[in-house]
């Protein structure tokens, strides 16, 4: 089943062509609350480039999309949800 295949190409690209692991500079804290299915539309672009960041860095779309809603939302990964004005004061 070689030739035709559509994933041949990737089985002929050397290590030595792979990019470089970027790693997260934070991730989404695991946390033992039960989950819940979250399904929308994005645009198609949207969603190539979210694919492309979580292959870079090794990580789940779940993971990626968790960090964004977490980090939009101000929430602390440990549990805790930021509000406004929390900042500490100088």
């Amino acid at each position: 089943m070689t030739g035709n295949n559509k994933f041949s190409k990737f089985a002929q690209t050397p290590a030595s062509q792979s990019k470089p692991k970027i790693v997260p500079a934070t991730r989404a804290a695991p946390t033992d609350e039960p989950a819940t299915p979250l399904n929308t539309r994005v645009p198609k672009t949207l969603h190539r480039e979210l694919k492309k960041r979580a292959l870079e860095e090794d990580r789940t779309l779940r993971e990626v999309v968790i960090e964004a809603l977490m980090q939009y939302l101000n929430v602390d990964p440990n549990g805790g949800q930021g509000a406004e004005g929390d900042e500490e004061a100088p």
